[in-house]
């Protein structure tokens, strides 16, 4: 219910915003779990995500660890499906939140980048979410969110083609290259590039 209400709350901040998020290839996200790995240019990415998969349907994410050590904060950040993560370490409990919430069917976000990356800017993808693909066997669906940090503007996301970790033991660093050739091409394509 409490997640409902929030989902609600912020339909309506975000349709005040930017009148709307609509959806491109919403059938290519598989029902069972997998990794939603779009580009990350804004705050609310996260939130305009959860939109594109509706309601009914709460996305897992993780936000760093400092932004839950205010009660109240960090109980509302729960509430809508996050969960902490220390950043550059190997948070071992993090990894195995994020294993059990595949293994369950569940849909984990993770950005690619590690962070906010401005337009133009190019950054290495970090391999997270190719291990996590790899060590439960789910796949990663590329994604791609235009506008989300221009106002009043209609937020439009474009998912693409699952990509599923390859072999016993894949290279992670390929399946993170491609990922992110994968994201790089629906940009290409929102952009009219050929």
């Amino acid at each position: 219910m409490w997640y409902k209400f929030v989902y609600g709350v912020l339909y309506g901040i975000l349709w005040l915003m930017h009148h709307g998020t609509v959806v491109e290839g919403r059938e290519k996200i598989p029902e069972t779990g997998c990794i939603l790995c779009p580009n990350h240019r804004h705050l609310l990415d996260p939130v305009h995500v959860a939109f594109s998969l509706g309601h009914r349907e709460k996305p897992r994410f993780m936000a760093k660890a400092e932004l839950f050590k205010n009660r109240i904060f960090g109980a509302i950040l729960r509430s809508v499906g996050a969960f902490p993560v220390k950043r550059g370490k190997a948070d071992i409990h993090s990894i195995r939140e994020s294993l059990q919430i595949l293994n369950d069917g569940g849909k984990l976000l993770i950005f690619p980048e590690g962070t906010r990356v401005k337009d133009g800017e190019e950054v290495d993808a970090k391999a997270g979410a190719a291990f996590l693909a790899s060590r439960a066997g789910v796949p990663m669906v590329p994604m791609y969110i235009e506008n989300s940090t221009k106002m009043f503007s209609i937020v439009k996301i474009t998912v693409g083609e699952p990509i599923l970790p390859e072999g016993k033991r894949p290279d992670l660093q390929e399946m993170s290259e491609r990922l992110m050739a994968a994201i790089d091409e629906l940009r290409r394509k929102a952009a009219g590039e050929h």
